[in-house]
């Protein structure tokens, strides 16, 4: 934002995010930025602050004086000496700097890796090694190439994703194919799901990717059937009342929580026998389930308390017996 005193950056959406599952949080820097405001932001923020600055290096050395953790730069939009100065700033600060380069700003055909390479020779000659490599496509497939051949050609922490991905299930499908095809290699060591929708859904799709490839632990995983004829409990309504509250309140809890959310009576006892907690409409009641064990019945007006208070039950259990 240009200003950090936006209202959608207030701390009750801030620790939403958090609690999600959001570890790192980006923010725009233009050169005309208040960064009074960027500070106020960063000391408010419950996660490290990247600064991420594309023209210029005022708004750099301005987001390093604020507090930021790190500034993302592009260095070919800098001369040698601001690059330098830059570097003399993060260093003072102890803050990193990220090497940030998009598809679109280098020529067609030309090597990223080169080029990179010519930027860590400034920051090494400079004695600055607290850095941090990206270079990204809106192409899966040269997402996945530029970022093994970064990891080949250099030993320093790599940002991956994908660029420009789209909306949300475009930008789903994109990430998930780079992302896995390179944390599967090991190579990877933040991401960010480049979405055209809200930060909230980048932040669970990114969750779920690293929860499916078994590199992040803890948090909710949701299972639930397609809504059909045979429903007692429309689970597309049920979901969209209850999900984000879900990913808010359980998104980055150190346990991991299954929950099922079945529509009726052919697959949800089943479901349920999987899962930590579950939910299944069965005629004319909503059955709630326990580690597959029946616990009780309730109607559509309470099945969200219901279902809230069993996970709150179980969470409690799993940390009684650590």
């Amino acid at each position: 934002p240009g200003s950090f005193s936006d209202p959608r950056f207030d701390m009750a959406y801030l620790l939403a995010l958090k609690g999600a599952g959001c570890d790192i949080i980006r923010v725009a820097c233009p050169e005309n930025a208040d960064f009074s405001d960027l500070k106020r932001f960063i000391e408010l923020s419950p996660m490290p602050v990247v600064a991420d600055v594309h023209y210029g290096f005022r708004p750099a050395i301005k987001a390093i004086e604020a507090g930021a953790a790190a500034v993302r730069i592009n260095p070919g939009n800098m001369r040698r000496s601001e690059c330098e100065d830059t570097l003399s700033a993060a260093a003072s600060a102890g803050a990193a700097i990220r090497i940030g380069i998009n598809e679109g700003s280098f020529k067609r055909g030309s090597d990223p890796v080169a080029e990179i390479e010519g930027y860590i020779g400034i920051f090494e000659r400079k004695g600055f090694y607290n850095t941090v490599l990206s270079v990204k496509s809106h192409d899966w497939r040269r997402t996945v190439s530029y970022n093994e051949a970064l990891s080949e050609a250099f030993d320093y922490p790599l940002h991956i994703g994908v660029t420009e991905a789209g909306g949300s299930i475009e930008a789903a499908v994109s990430n998930t194919l780079a992302l896995s095809a390179l944390l599967g290699k090991g190579i990877g060591d933040t991401i960010r799901v480049s979405m055209s929708s809200s930060n909230m859904e980048e932040v669970v799709c990114g969750c779920e990717i690293l929860r499916s490839l078994g590199l992040r632990k803890g948090g909710i995983a949701i299972t639930a059937c397609p809504t059909c004829g045979r429903k007692s409990l429309d689970t597309a309504a049920f979901l969209k009342e209850t999900e984000d509250e879900l990913r808010i309140r359980y998104g980055s809890v150190p346990e991991q929580v299954s929950v099922a959310v079945m529509g009726c009576a052919v697959n949800g006892p089943g479901e349920a026998s999987f899962a930590d907690v579950a939910v299944s409409g069965i005629g004319e009641k909503i059955f709630l389930y326990k580690a597959g064990k029946k616990v009780g019945t309730t109607d559509g007006k309470g099945a969200k308390d219901a279902l809230f208070a069993l996970i709150d039950e179980v969470l409690e259990e799993k940390r009684s017996q650590k």
